[in-house]
């Protein structure tokens, strides 16, 4: 069953702008005031729900995010617009990490190598 808070949410992203309400419930009034927010291992999180999410975190100042292979920068463009009070969002997918941070307003692109790791065919002992 989809919440009030969620269909006002999705009926308003849908239309291409943002309705801003308090959240009703606890737990999301509680989610509001959070400054610090680090999420890991989301491996199903899509840019729709990083867009509820920090339309939730009204308040914090640093997002990390790691193990989130769905996420793009438009994920990352929901947190700048969402948080008021944002100083840096970082967010590692499998292949590459995006960031920004308030003191260059710049988005960072970065491309995790693929290392491979080669082993030789001896032990690592030496015999005489």
């Amino acid at each position: 069953e989809e919440s009030h808070f969620e269909a006002a949410s999705a009926t308003a992203t849908a239309k291409g702008f943002r309705r801003r309400h308090l959240p009703r419930s606890g737990a999301a009034q509680a989610l509001r005031s959070i400054t610090t927010f680090t999420l890991g291992g989301a491996g199903s999180l899509s840019d729709r729900a990083a867009d509820c999410l920090a339309e939730l975190l009204h308040d914090a100042q640093t997002v990390k995010l790691w193990g989130c292979p769905l996420l793009t920068e438009d994920a990352l463009r929901s947190f700048r617009k969402g948080c008021r009070y944002l100083r840096s969002v970082a967010i590692v997918t499998r292949d590459k990490t995006l960031s920004w941070t308030a003191a260059t307003s710049g988005v960072k692109r970065h491309r995790h190598r693929r290392s491979s790791f080669h082993y030789s065919g001896s032990s690592g002992t030496e015999s005489n």
